[in-house]
């Protein structure tokens, strides 16, 4: 369900994020995720194959025709084992990897159901016990939080909710800046001002 805020600095403080963030609970909330995809990994791969080759709305048969065979040429260089990164079946290796690293690498740069999530650079913050992966985005993608979602609470993953919170867009010069002595860590950069923050908390 989209939340609505009046500016970024709004929506940004709605998510009740602590000033300080264990790096530690992120790594392990990550963990948590990936084993939770490893079990369900045949399955999410055929809701997320549907759900990129669907047609999309006022899209005529040629293009969608089109579409559709290049989807599929797509994935068909891609496999279940490739949908979950790069750590493979031995499940997600966190050893001599630190947060942001471990961030990055779930988040943006492989193609993975996580990947698929934000198309932006992500962000992580902590709440109590709770994890929080959000993102400043144009899009927030429905369909690929909701195969996600299903995945993690069918193969007995940890809490997980998915949040849409909008706010009026910002020229890039004139974005806003989360304070300094909150603890957020970032695999690009700190300001908002695309309209949404799009995001998953766990825990």
């Amino acid at each position: 369900m989209q939340e609505v805020y009046n500016s970024a600095q709004e929506a940004f403080e709605s998510l009740n994020i602590d000033k300080k963030c264990s790096k530690l609970l992120v790594r392990r909330r990550l963990k948590e995720l990936h084993k939770v995809l490893e079990r369900g990994r045949t399955d999410v791969y055929e809701r997320y194959i549907a759900d990129v080759s669907s047609p999309c709305e006022n899209e005529g048969p040629l293009v969608r025709r089109f579409r559709r065979n290049m989807v599929l040429q797509m994935m068909e260089k891609e496999t279940p084992d490739a949908l979950f990164g790069p750590y493979g079946r031995k499940g997600f290796d966190l050893a001599g990897h630190d947060a942001n690293h471990v961030l990055f690498q779930t988040f943006n740069n492989n193609h993975t159901i996580l990947n698929y999530l934000f198309e932006k650079s992500v962000r992580a913050a902590c709440s109590g016990d709770k994890v929080i992966f959000f993102s400043d985005v144009y899009t927030h993608y429905a369909k690929k939080h909701d195969i996600l979602m299903e995945c993690v609470r069918e193969y007995g993953g940890p809490p997980i909710r998915s949040f849409e919170k909008k706010y009026p867009a910002l020229d890039c010069q004139k974005a806003w800046y989360p304070p300094e002595d909150i603890k957020v860590l970032n695999t690009g950069y700190d300001m908002l001002y695309r309209g949404k923050l799009s995001g998953i908390i766990v825990g």
